[in-house]
């Protein structure tokens, strides 16, 4: 399973003080812009484990270390605009996304520009995520073309992901810009699975993502 966090799901008033955290310039340790393999995960039908249920999640493989993402088919129903109802954040009127059970008072932002204005991790080519207050705050006082901002996020040891896909609980396809930003994802597991079968992929010994399946 993927290192989980025993603290229950979050609720509305949990994510304005996740928010708020960005005030105090709360920070996880920084990752390195290195080498990394990015790829989207769909949880196989059936997964047992409540956290994964039905998702669909964008994650990066760093070399010799191990692999984080974020879940993007959780929405909640609120936005920076409700959370936070001040001038500054009146136009945020996206949702705030579920982005796994890891250290779910974490702020995570997955965005696009041309160059991340500060410490970020390049997904694809335009595309980044990041956990830094710093690099957050200028997002926000300089907004990107795209941007989506998650609480929490998912995150596998060297190895248990491998095992995972062995067992049969995610398949594997290729990333893209769109499936990352697109706004309504209520259908999004259920089209990447009927996409996923009509060209006859399959998970567990077959991994097209050799570096996600190697641990």
């Amino acid at each position: 399973m993927p290192i989980q966090s025993p603290k229950p799901p979050l609720l509305p008033s949990r994510l304005a003080a996740v928010l708020l955290l960005l005030a105090v310039g709360f920070s996880i340790p920084a990752f390195a812009q290195e080498a990394l393999r990015s790829y989207i995960l769909v949880a196989r039908p059936g997964m047992p484990d409540p956290n994964f249920s039905e998702t669909v999640l964008l994650v990066s493989h760093l070399e010799g270390r191990h692999t984080i993402g974020v879940i993007l088919n959780r929405p909640t129903d609120e936005s920076l605009s409700t959370l936070l109802p001040t001038e500054r954040f009146r136009n945020f009127r996206d949702p705030v996304h579920i982005g796994g059970p890891v250290e779910r008072t974490t702020l995570v932002a997955v965005f696009q520009a041309e160059k991340a204005p500060g410490e970020a991790l390049a997904i694809l080519p335009g595309l980044f995520l990041t956990t830094q207050p710093g690099t957050i705050e200028e997002l926000l006082a300089k907004p990107p073309v795209g941007m989506r901002l998650f609480t929490g996020y998912s995150g596998w040891a060297s190895g248990q992901l491998a095992a995972e896909i062995a067992r049969r609980d995610w398949l594997v396809v290729r990333p893209s810009s769109e499936i990352a930003m697109r706004k309504d994802t209520r259908n999004l597991w259920r089209e990447l699975i009927d996409r996923i079968r009509s060209t006859r992929a399959t998970a567990g010994t077959h991994c097209p993502a050799p570096s996600l399946c190697k641990g």
